[in-house]
């Protein structure tokens, strides 16, 4: 374990990390967060989704034997994210007001899913959760896109886009309650947040409530490097106070793989290897993230396929614990090797030409290849 830790402590983090090119806000006052966050304290948010017909009350059980059964090591770092499932905001959160009574009782750390394509759940119905329920530890928001750019023909002149105004909005309500907001976005929403000029709102509210706010890179679908980046550029500009992975079985499936070595259409079979969730882990880990979320249930330590859990998660977060892999952002600034300003978008043709540095995928990607070859 000892070479393990110094392998880890001396690894390079990634070679570059992207600035953001809007200004930022100053920080407000709000009470202090509910839930330690640092390189020695980690938080895992560990997803206990409900089960298709099942009642409310079966998955206040589910949510109640998942904390009961997480191995003691874990608890002081671990929330459990949770969603009633029901459909449409109103049933979001009816399922909601009947479940958080009893996990109130049992006194177990919660962030709530309220987020979702046309599913903005209405921040007054948030701030009532908030204030009622301690054991909220903070919200989780997903899937929320930020590619547009309404010229002001289209209305921007009177305020931001709907999604970018409803978050900077759950953003300072989770603040202003000492709660987090746990943000895991794919392709490359992170940097059009940090260079969209419509997000500008947004980017000035992160940096307002840099302490509340979670970026989280999901590891879902293309464009892990930049995003990457994206996040450790925020955080070592001081936009935010911490970042974190979203590290998801299901980018295996994303990209088309079946098993090791097999690679083709999907099918409902796929044989995910375990040890792919440890290299999410301590890569991250590498660039000073202090925020690991895990989905989906079905990998951990209450699910049918928790040999996942067994072989890679719960072994590898021990050693992030007991070998203190985190490093701290003093460690992380010195190895950085170069950082890039991202350039301000109103189109989408101002956006190219960060693509054109930072995407080496689907667009030259000439920094990138410079960096990694």
């Amino acid at each position: 374990m000892d070479r393990l830790k110094t392998t880890v402590r001396r690894r390079a983090a990634p070679a570059i990390l992207f600035l953001a090119c809007l200004s930022a806000g100053a920080q407000a006052k709000h009470p202090p967060l509910n839930v330690e966050i640092s390189a020695e304290h980690p938080l895992f948010l560990f997803q206990v989704a409900t089960q298709d017909g099942a009642s409310l009350e079966q998955y206040a059980e589910e949510i109640a034997r998942a904390w009961a059964t997480l191995p003691e090591k874990l608890k002081p770092y671990a929330v459990l994210q949770i969603d009633p499932g029901q459909s449409g905001v109103s049933g979001r959160h009816a399922g909601y007001s009947a479940l958080l009574p009893a996990l109130q009782e049992l006194g177990i750390p919660l962030a709530l899913r309220i987020g979702s394509p046309g599913q903005l759940y209405p921040v007054e119905k948030l701030a009532g959760l908030l204030s009622r329920f301690t054991v909220v530890r903070g919200i989780e928001a997903i899937g929320l896109r930020f590619n547009e750019y309404p010229a002001p023909s289209a209305g921007f002149e009177t305020g931001p886009p709907a999604n970018v105004q409803w978050l900077a909005n759950v953003i300072e309500i989770a603040a202003s309650y000492g709660r987090f907001a746990h943000l895991p976005f794919d392709e490359l929403h992170w940097p059009r947040i940090m260079a969209n000029v419509t997000a500008a709102p947004l980017f000035s509210k992160i940096t307002e409530c840099r302490d509340y706010v979670i970026p989280a890179n999901l590891h879902r679908g293309d464009q892990v490097i930049p995003r990457t980046a994206a996040l450790l550029g925020l955080w070592l500009e001081g936009a935010t106070a911490q970042w974190g992975v979203a590290a998801d079985s299901r980018w295996y499936a994303d990209a088309h793989y079946r098993s090791p070595g097999v690679f083709g259409a999907p099918q409902d079979t796929v044989r995910f290897p375990s040890a792919l969730y440890r290299a999410m882990i301590l890569n991250a880990a590498m660039g000073g993230a202090a925020v690991y979320a895990f989905a989906p249930g079905a990998d951990l330590w209450f699910g049918p396929a928790r040999h996942h859990w067994d072989e890679a998660i719960f072994p590898t977060l021990v050693e992030l614990l007991d070998g203190s892999y985190i490093p701290r952002k003093a460690f992380v600034q010195k190895r950085a090797q170069i950082a890039y300003q991202l350039a301000p978008a109103v189109t989408p043709a101002d956006f190219h030409v960060n693509l054109r540095d930072i995407d080496g995928l689907i667009d030259a990607g000439h920094l990138i290849h410079a960096a990694y070859g």
